[in-house]
This record gives C-alpha cells, structure tokens and sequence, in this order.
C-alpha cells in the first residue's frame, strides 16, 4: 500500500515538474531581470522555490518539532 501511494506522489511530482519546465520555455531572457532594483530575478525565486540540486528536503522536515524549531539560514542576495 505504502508503495503504491510513493509511486503515484512520484507521478505527480513529476507531472509537475515537467508542467513547471514547459511554462519556463521561452523565459531563458528574463530570468535575470527584476521588476526594480533591490528585488529578486526570476531565477533567484524559482531557485528559492525548487531548492538546488540534490537538496534533501525530507532530513530537514524531520528536524521541525513543536518546540526549539530548526534555525534555517537564509542568506539574502544568495539563491541557494
């Protein structure tokens, strides 16, 4: 049963980041623009959004608890 619901989740992540990768056809010359100075390209978005390559979301989920919450740097200007 646990199999089958990580196969279809697999499905669906993917069906989504082939959705994503469609709309982003085309952007290659705005990815590096921002709408005014001081504020994030395109790409520094989506890098926040879809994480760097090989990043392990699942090791950081399993640190969060109801109390002494993880500190998760951010660094501001750096997308990944």
């Amino acid at each position: 049963m646990a199999n089958a619901t990580v196969t279809e989740l697999k499905k669906k992540s993917d069906a989504a980041s082939a959705n994503l990768h469609r709309q982003l056809v085309g952007m290659e010359p705005y990815l590096e623009r921002s709408d005014a100075p001081g504020e994030w390209t395109t790409r520094q978005v989506l890098c926040h959004l879809l994480f760097e390559p090989g990043f392990q979301p699942a090791a950081l989920l399993k640190t969060f608890a109801e109390r002494d919450l993880p500190v998760i740097d951010i660094s501001p200007g750096a997308p990944t």
